[in-house]
C-alpha cells in the first residue's frame, strides 16, 4: 500500500476519534456542577443539544467517507497492475472456411474463447485463428495475410483486418448465377468476399458494375449477363461455362454443327451454347451478329480475320489436342511492340496470342519455355534461339528470301 493511502487512512480514524471524544466530552455538561464560590469567576460554558451532538457525529462520519473514498481514488490510481493491463473485449468477426497463413506469434491447444482471451492478453496479436473443431489455436501479428480457402479453419478478425481482406474468390465476369438470397448491399466485391465468408451460409455472391452485391446459396440457372459477374469459392463448382476467345480463327468441329443463330452479342451466343444439348463450343462473326453452334468432336481452325471462336476455358489449352496452326520461321527473331509474355511453349504461346486482342504474332525461344506476344511487326533477324510464329495469310510474316539461315515451316501444332 502506497504511503498517500496509509496517510490518508491515518488522517480519517484521527477524524473519527476525535469527533467521538468530543461528544463525550460534552455529554454531563449542563452548566450546573459549578459551585457557588466559583460561579462569579468561572464563566460556564453554554449547554449542547443532543440534536447538535447527532449533527457533529453525522459530519465526522461524513468526512470519514470521503477520506476512504480518496484513499480507494489514490490507490486505483497508483496500481501498477491497473496500468499495464491489456486492453480486453475486442469485437472479432468470423471468416468460416479461409486460412490467413503467416504472421504466427504463437500456437496453443485451446478453445475458441480461450483463444480469443489470449489475443487480447497478448502484446502484438492483431487477429486469431482456430481449426474446425475449435482445439487448436494460432495468435497472428500484425501484417497482410495470405488468404488461401481451408475448411479446416476459422479465421477471427477485428474491423480493421476485415475491410483490407482481399479473399480469391474465383470470379466469372459476364454470368448470374441464380439462387436463395441471404442477403444484399452495396459493397466491392472484396467486401462482399468477406461477407460471404462471414455468414457460413453463404456459398457464392454475384456483383453488378453498380457496386451491389448479392450472397446466394444452392446456385441454379447461370444466365449470360454482361453487367455482372459470380464468385465461387477457389475450385467451386460454378455451374455456367465462360469461353476464352480465339479473335481471327474460324474453327469447324468433326461432329459438325448443332444450329446457326442469329445473336446480339458473342454472350448471348454462348447462353445459346450452354442451353443447347451438345454444344461444345461456338463461333461468331466479328461484330458478333452471327452464331454457329458446333458439336463435340476434332475441331479444325483456320485463320479467319472476321471470325472468333469462343472455347470453354476447361478445353482452351488442349482444344481436342489441336493447337492453332501458326506459321513456324524457325531460327528468325521479329521485332514488334511487346503485349504480354509468358513461360509456356509454342502451343499455349498460341493459345495466348489467339485470345490477346492486340496480338499479332508471337515470338519462342528454341528450348519453348519462353514466349513474348507481340503487335506491330518490325524487322526480322536471324537467330539461332529463336522463333517467329505468324498468324497464315496475313502477310505479315518476314520474307525469307535474302535472309540466310532462315527456314519456313507450315504445320500443324499439337499438344
Amino acid at each position: 500500500m502506497s504511503a498517500v493511502v496509509v496517510g490518508l487512512l491515518i488522517i480519517t480514524i484521527l477524524g473519527i476519534i476525535g469527533a467521538v471524544a468530543w461528544a463525550l466530552g460534552h455529554k454531563g455538561s449542563t452548566g450546573t456542577g459549578t459551585t457557588a464560590s466559583t460561579t462569579a469567576t468561572t464563566k460556564t460554558e453554554p449547554s449542547v443539544s443532543q440534536a447538535q451532538k447527532d449533527a457533529a457525529l453525522a459530519k465526522a462520519k461524513a468526512n470519514a467517507a470521503a477520506s476512504l473514498a480518496a484513499a480507494a481514488a489514490a490507490k486505483a490510481t497508483t496500481s501498477p497492475s491497473s496500468a499495464s493491463a491489456p486492453a480486453t473485449g475486442a469485437t472479432y468477426t468470423p471468416i468460416f472456411n479461409w486460412d490467413a497463413s503467416g504472421n504466427d506469434i504463437g500456437s496453443y491447444n485451446v478453445t475458441k474463447d480461450e483463444c480469443q482471451q489470449k489475443c487480447n492478453t497478448t502484446q502484438g496479436c492483431a487477429y486469431f485463428q482456430t481449426d474446425f473443431g475449435g482445439s487448436e489455436c494460432w495468435l497472428k501479428g500484425a501484417g497482410t495475410p495470405q488468404w488461401k480457402y481451408d475448411e479446416d479453419k476459422t479465421t477471427y478478425v477485428t474491423d480493421s483486418v476485415m475491410k483490407s481482406a482481399q479473399l480469391p474468390y474465383d470470379r466469372h465476369p459476364g454470368f448470374d448465377t441464380a439462387g436463395k438470397d441471404i442477403g444484399k448491399s452495396i459493397a466491392s466485391p472484396d467486401a462482399c468476399g468477406v461477407a460471404c465468408a462471414a455468414d457460413q451460409a453463404c456459398e457464392f455472391f454475384v456483383t453488378d458494375a453498380d457496386g451491389s452485391c448479392w450472397l446466394r446459396s444452392g446456385a441454379k440457372d447461370v444466365t449470360v449477363s454482361a453487367n455482372r459477374s459470380t464468385y465461387v469459392r477457389p475450385g467451386g463448382n460454378f455451374k455456367g461455362t465462360t469461353y476464352t476467345p480465339y479473335y481471327g480463327w474460324d474453327a469447324g468441329s468433326s461432329g459438325g454443327d448443332v444450329g446457326q443463330q442469329t445473336s446480339n452479342t458473342p454472350g448471348a451466343c454462348g447462353q445459346l451454347c450452354m442451353n443447347t444439348n451438345g454444344c461444345a463450343f461456338y463461333v461468331t462473326d466479328a461484330a458478333g451478329s452471327l452464331c454457329w453452334l458446333k458439336a463435340s468432336g476434332t475441331p479444325s481452325p483456320s485463320a479467319n480475320s472476321d471470325r472468333v471462336a469462343w472455347v470453354p476455358d476447361s478445353t482452351a489449352k488442349s482444344w481436342g489436342g489441336v493447337q492453332l496452326p501458326y506459321e513456324k520461321h524457325e531460327g528468325l527473331d521479329t521485332s514488334g511492340s511487346d503485349v504480354g509474355q509468358i513461360d509456356a511453349g509454342p502451343g499455349a504461346c498460341s493459345a495466348a496470342c489467339a485470345a490477346n486482342k492486340a496480338c499479332g504474332f508471337y515470338v519462342t525461344d528454341s528450348a519453348g519455355t519462353k514466349c513474348w506476344l507481340k503487335s506491330g511487326q518490325g524487322a526480322a533477324k536471324v537467330a539461332a534461339d529463336r522463333n517467329t510464329y505468324i498468324v497464315p495469310g496475313t502477310q505479315q510474316h518476314p520474307d525469307p528470301r535474302g535472309i540466310q539461315g532462315h527456314r519456313l515451316e507450315k504445320r500443324w501444332l499439337w499438344g
